[in-house]
């Protein structure tokens, strides 16, 4: 399986109970990115997105309610504690997160997909970098309007969320 195969699993499985087709799609994007790392790595996939399992089963359920009991499965337990680095880009991006449990888990989500070695938007499993553009704009826009010269996501999230930043 493939993560193209688990993207297409979860668009085409059905209603999307509290979730805008673009979140869907981000939605979808990275889960199907963290399933593959997961099996790959040996990781569950929790820990690939940075959230607890009720968190990441709660998230998937306002997206995916068909791919929940799935989800449920593969979420794992506690996340072991997230590093220096990885809570400074979640206190960052939850202070400027939209309302809600959807962007705060986001927020999670790419703060942990930040400490990955590749392109942000690679990371997270989109199409092309102007995806996280739209994704910061949509989420985490008084943060978005400070990028003014369109630098790349993960090296302005790193250094926005450095002390004294």
């Amino acid at each position: 399986m493939e993560a193209s195969d688990i993207y297409r699993w979860l668009m085409e499985g059905g209603e999307r109970a509290a979730c805008e087709a673009f979140d869907a799609h981000v939605v979808a994007s990275v889960l199907a990115m963290a399933v593959i790392e997961g099996q790959r790595e040996g990781r569950q996939v929790a820990e690939c997105l940075g959230l607890e399992g009720a968190a990441l089963v709660a998230w998937v359920e306002d997206a995916f309610p068909h791919a929940v009991s799935t989800f449920a499965r593969l979420a794992g337990g506690a996340l072991a504690p997230a590093d220096e680095h990885e809570q400074r880009l979640r206190a960052l991006l939850r202070r400027f997160a939209a309302h809600g449990a959807f962007a705060e888990r986001l927020a999670d989500v790419v703060a942990r997909r930040c400490l990955r070695p590749d392109a942000l938007w690679r990371e997270l499993g989109l199409r092309n970098p102007r995806e996280v553009s739209w994704l910061m704009e949509r989420h985490f826009e008084s943060l978005a309007q400070r990028n003014a010269r369109a630098t790349d996501w993960k090296a302005f999230l790193d250094g926005a969320s450095r002390p004294n930043s």
